[in-house]
């Protein structure tokens, strides 16, 4: 039996990817049949004793060893713990978790209701009982098919260090404590499980865990709306380039607040939008990667998102604004407005205020667009009037000039 303990831990450390838990050692005791009812085994976690049957089985040996991970510290939900296990087991003892037959019970499948069975359970009972353990694994062993075993250790890793599965660039969020619920465990085999490994499917893990009744109602409610922004969510990775989702996204998406997670979606989107538009405007402040992203990777709620959007649509405006008054600096003049603004040096105002919308100083870079607009607006009047007075001038200067001749003409004939 030792050799098939030694064994059988061997294999759930790999395919877990950590060492048994805790400091103590794991005590396997068999057990008679009559001790353990109906079932095979029992594991404690907190007495760190696993009871198998004295018709010692392989199987039963992994998993509840294998129950050292999977309890109720770890998942809330008694079909993942199960199912977990099973799936251990069935990798140890080298037996697919096939897809369960017909439903023996009565009313809707339900493993979030998960059934246990006395002394006293009837035929029924009893193949209810089985059917659920071959569901549970069949639901988690499915997961691990499509996405490997690799990336099944990722999940497990985010679910054992309670890490959100949302995550983008190295940002990674902590969880909110306690033992994961099947909502945590899904966003775990999606993010971090099936998408990775190329599942285009978004709904894929999601509809399976539905169709055995794997989440209470009211959550199980939200799936079309958890459909809807992880479509939402994977458009934003595609549309923001090398950019950090923030918090203010990861955050709701993993809490299940989709309405929330949404509006938050949109708004990065838009920052963005807003960033690239201004650098079509102007290309050499590189607003991209200026301090309107550092304003949005580093949004951890809503309001840090719509200061930023006010930032990035103020600072488009202002980029706008002065790739105008450029356009019109760079216009031929004419004869009068170049009168007009002979002397007036405009580049250094413009080269002022390209740099107050590279460091989000809107109104600086608003003021200098004004300034030159309006100088370049009044040119031609102001080329009119420097005309109208160098005229006077000159028509001063010859009535002086005939003025005087007419007085030394007069002074000649009285001499």
């Amino acid at each position: 039996m030792e050799e098939q303990i030694a064994g059988a831990l061997g294999t759930l450390e790999t395919l877990v990817g950590r060492e048994l838990p805790g400091s103590g050692p794991i005590i396997v005791r068999e057990v008679s049949s009559v001790e353990l009812g109906p079932y095979a085994g029992t594991f404690d976690p907190d007495e760190g004793i696993a009871r198998v049957s004295e018709h010692l089985e392989l199987g039963t040996v992994a998993h509840e060893l294998a129950h050292a991970w999977f309890n109720d510290s770890l998942f809330e939900a008694r079909w993942l713990s199960e199912g977990s296990a099973a799936w251990a087991e069935s990798t140890v003892t080298d037996v697919p978790c096939d897809e369960p037959g017909e439903y023996p019970g009565s009313g809707r499948i339900n493993l979030s209701n998960w059934r246990f069975v006395g002394p006293r359970a009837s035929a029924e009972d009893l193949a209810v009982v089985r059917w659920e353990y071959d569901a549970a694994c069949y639901l988690v062993a499915s997961m691990v098919d499509l996405m490997g075993a690799d990336r099944m250790r990722d999940v497990l890793a985010a679910l054992l260090d309670d890490e959100l599965a949302y995550r983008s660039g190295d940002r990674v969020l902590q969880g909110r404590g306690g033992a994961q619920d099947w909502r945590e465990w899904l966003d775990a085999v999606d993010e971090l499980g099936l998408v990775p490994a190329g599942v285009s499917d978004l709904d894929y893990a999601q509809d399976l865990v539905a169709a055995f009744g794997g989440g209470s109602e009211t959550a199980a409610a939200l799936l079309p709306a958890r459909s809807r922004a992880r479509a939402l969510y994977r458009d934003l990775l595609e549309s923001i380039g090398d950019w950090t989702v923030p918090e203010a996204v990861l955050r709701p998406m993993a809490e299940w607040s989709f309405t929330g997670a949404s509006v938050a979606i949109d708004f990065t989107a838009s920052a963005y939008a807003a960033a690239v538009a201004t650098n079509a405007a102007l290309p050499e402040i590189d607003a991209v990667n200026g301090p309107l992203r550092d304003l949005v990777e580093e949004a951890a709620t809503q309001a840090d998102l719509d200061a930023a959007v006010v930032a990035a649509t103020e600072q488009q405006a202002a980029a706008e604004a002065l790739a105008a008054a450029r356009e019109r600096l760079a216009e031929p003049l004419e004869p009068l407005e170049e009168i007009g603004l002979s002397g007036t040096d405009l580049r250094p105002t413009l080269d002022e205020g390209i740099a107050a919308v590279a460091a989000l100083d809107d109104e600086a870079a608003m003021a200098a667009a004004a300034h030159i607009e309006a100088t370049l607006d009044g040119a031609a009047g102001q080329g009119t009037t420097r005309v109208a007075i160098v005229a006077a001038g000159v028509a001063l200067l010859l009535v002086l000039v005939i003025g005087l001749l007419v007085w030394s003409r007069r002074r000649s004939t009285r001499g």
